[in-house]
C-alpha cells in the first residue's frame, strides 16, 4: 500500500486511503441494503446504476473489507 511508503505525502495518502475505503465499503453496502443489489456502476449521489445483480468489480469490495 502507498500510504506506507516513507515520505512527505505518506500521511495524507493514509488519511486518504482510510476515507475513500470506508465511503466504498459504506455505499455499496447502503446501495444493496436498500434495493437487494450490488451494481455495476453508482454515480456521483451513490446510487446504484447500470446492470444489475452485478458482480464484477464490485465484488472486490469484500476483499477491501478484509484489507488490514
Amino acid at each position: 500500500m502507498n500510504s506506507e511508503v516513507d515520505g512527505p505525502h505518506k500521511s495524507l495518502a493514509s488519511d486518504i486511503h482510510k476515507q475513500l475505503r470506508s465511503n466504498l465499503i459504506s455505499n455499496v453496502y447502503k446501495q444493496y441494503k436498500e434495493n437487494g443489489y450490488i451494481f455495476e456502476q453508482y454515480n456521483d449521489d451513490g446510487k446504484g446504476q447500470g446492470c444489475y445483480p452485478f458482480t464484477g468489480w464490485s465484488a472486490l469490495v469484500p476483499l477491501i473489507m478484509a484489507e488490514l
